[in-house]
């Protein structure tokens, strides 16, 4: 789970995060990416959520 300190830009698209576009943690993998690279949403069975 990567922390949200740690993430300045998207590593998808390279957007900065500002206060108006937000960072979003990915449940697969932890990654920290913006809105509109975070919109393929999947459902993840409980079994694999590590908390």
């Amino acid at each position: 789970w990567q922390p949200d300190n740690e993430a300045s830009i998207c590593p998808v698209c390279g957007v900065s995060f500002t206060f108006w576009l937000r960072k979003h943690h990915c449940r697969k993998c932890g990654r920290v990416v913006c809105d509109n690279c975070s919109t393929h949403r999947i459902t993840i069975p409980r079994q694999f959520v590590v908390r």
